[in-house]
């Protein structure tokens, strides 16, 4: 009978023993469920701020390969310019020289016109009317076919 008893309670004693063994089993498995469950999400978290990352290193290197392509752009515009202001610059001095080439010297004291000044003055005024001439041909026959296109 006491090897019974014994039993028995040996039985129980490994009963509860088991029990407690379940019983944290079972919270040492909620725990480790719950500890994944947050590195999930910490891992969830960090691949979103990887893929954001990457997004904007992509971004920045298309920006940096627009400004490459701008600087170049502009860098072809100041050398046409540069081109066009040096060919100016050129066109205005060749201007100036010619200019300063036409000038006469009238002196002080003129007894009478300078009788090639004169006759350049009557060529450069018959030129002139005559241009004003062909202008006021063109231009009337320029109205008249438009009345004549209107009227139709």
């Amino acid at each position: 009978m006491i090897l019974d008893k014994l039993r028995a309670n040996a039985w129980k004693f490994a009963t509860i023993a088991v029990a407690v063994l379940a019983v944290a089993a079972v919270l040492a498995a909620l725990y480790f469920r719950g500890d994944a469950a947050v590195s999930d999400a910490r891992a969830d978290k960090a691949r979103q701020e990887r893929d954001a990352a990457r997004a904007q290193v992509d971004a920045l290197n298309e920006a940096r390969k627009r400004d490459v392509a701008s600087y170049l752009e502009s860098a072809k515009a100041r050398a046409a310019v540069d081109a066009h202001t040096d060919q100016s610059n050129n066109r205005l001095t060749q201007i100036e020289v010619r200019y300063r080439d036409r000038i006469v010297e009238v002196p002080a004291a003129c007894p009478a016109p300078d009788a090639d000044l004169m006759r350049e003055l009557g060529e450069q005024t018959a030129r002139v009317s005559s241009a004003e001439d062909r202008l006021r041909r063109v231009r009337r026959a320029a109205e008249e076919d438009a009345g004549r296109r209107g009227a139709e």
